[in-house]
């Protein structure tokens, strides 16, 4: 036969030469067109590899192991491989976690694969930190997503404790119980607790100042103090005590929550100055730079009267203790320690010739110092003072 030529839609399709043979009759098809390449099915299927983060818990004692997974998103019939290397964060190789690399394979038709990193992990108060695991250098495999993030949680809280304090009562209220709080290690976030006084034998409002709040440690604070205002009388009364409590701490744990406020009465055993003392006409030993010794006797007949009490006067340049030492005593004497406005401070009663002892923290000013004896003795004395 000859050429076909149909006419489609104004379309021409030239078909060729077609021969067709049914039963003893030969079919032949000649399309044209010349040489074609055969058509084939199918696309491309290499895998895609990914990676994902992961969160970890720190732990002591660097026993622990970060897990993240690398997956393909299909499953191939050939071998495929990719390279990872750890790369430090806020986390650092050595310190916080164990540098790693290596090469992942995956087996034909194996899809989940997971790389390991040793976690150092410590008792060591700080934030969370990370680092991160880089993947490189497939083969038979594309990578979709080369970076995972590893979170290593801080597990470990500073411990917050506080000390108890004891403090001569006075009869101004001036003075201050002083606790002291401490952590038991170094922080590097902000660590709050919060405070409060809570009656014992001693009562808010007549014996000590309701007092509460929030401590705040910044990063790499230790020591903070708490002071509650002591208000003080003359009234003749016991020892009395108070609490300060801690609680809710944020970032940190209790240790030692609760303290004692121990306030000592200085007025049950201490006589008004006697008569036949005389501020005014108390020695004057100056300034108080590093110590002063001054002997003397007391309770002899002096110019035809008993001297009954010594009174010295100081001053002290600035802030800080005074201890004051009566001793090479053959018989009972006593020391008293005054303000300038010549209101008792503290005391010093033992018996017999027991060295007495005052020791003091103090504001710069002028002070007084009372020696006496005791009922009718008769004694030499030394005195000692310093300051530091």
């Amino acid at each position: 036969m000859g050429d076909i030529t149909n006419i489609i839609g104004g379309i021409d399709i030239d078909i060729g030469d077609i021969d067709i043979d049914i039963g003893d009759i030969d079919i032949d098809i000649d399309l044209g067109g010349g040489d074609r390449d055969p058509i084939t099915g199918g696309v491309n299927t290499e895998p895609q590899i990914s990676i994902k983060d992961t969160t970890i818990t720190e732990g002591n004692k660097g026993q622990k192991k970060a897990r993240l997974n690398v997956s393909l998103d299909g499953e191939s019939n050939e071998v495929v491989q990719v390279n990872y290397t750890t790369s430090n964060g806020s986390a650092k190789a050595g310190s916080d976690y164990k540098a790693t690399n290596g090469t992942l394979t995956f087996q034909p038709g194996e899809t989940q694969k997971a790389i390991k990193i040793p976690i150092l992990g410590d008792r060591k108060v700080e934030n969370n930190e990370k680092f991160t695991v880089k993947l490189s250098d497939a083969q038979n495999a594309k990578i979709e997503d080369n970076q995972g993030i590893a979170t290593i949680r801080n597990n470990d809280l500073a411990k917050i404790s506080i000390r108890d304090a004891q403090i001569t009562e006075g009869n101004r209220g001036r003075k201050q119980a002083q606790f002291t709080v401490t952590m038991d290690s170094e922080i590097d976030k902000n660590v709050k607790v919060n405070f409060t006084t809570v009656n014992d034998t001693a009562k808010a409002g007549s014996d000590y100042k309701r007092t509460k709040g929030t401590l705040n440690f910044r990063p790499g604070q230790i020591k903070k103090i708490i002071s509650v205002p002591i208000l003080g009388d003359t009234l003749d009364e016991s020892n009395e005590k108070f609490q300060v409590v801690l609680s809710r701490p944020r970032n940190a744990k209790l240790g030692d929550r609760r303290a004692i406020g121990n306030i000592k009465d200085n007025d049950n055993s201490i006589p008004e100055p006697n008569p036949d003392g005389n501020f005014k006409n108390a020695t004057n030993l100056g300034r108080l730079n590093g110590r002063i010794i001054k002997t003397d006797q007391i309770g002899y007949i002096e110019a035809g009267r008993r001297d009954n009490n010594d009174f010295y006067r100081f001053q002290l340049p600035r802030e800080g203790q005074l201890r004051v030492v009566l001793d090479e005593l053959f018989d009972d004497a006593n020391i008293s320690l005054y303000d300038a406005d010549r209101t008792l401070i503290s005391t010093s009663r033992k018996k017999k010739t027991t060295p007495e002892q005052i020791l003091q923290t103090l504001d710069p000013g002028v002070y007084y110092l009372e020696v006496s004896p005791f009922a009718g003795a008769l004694t030499d004395y030394r005195l000692q003072l310093k300051s530091f």
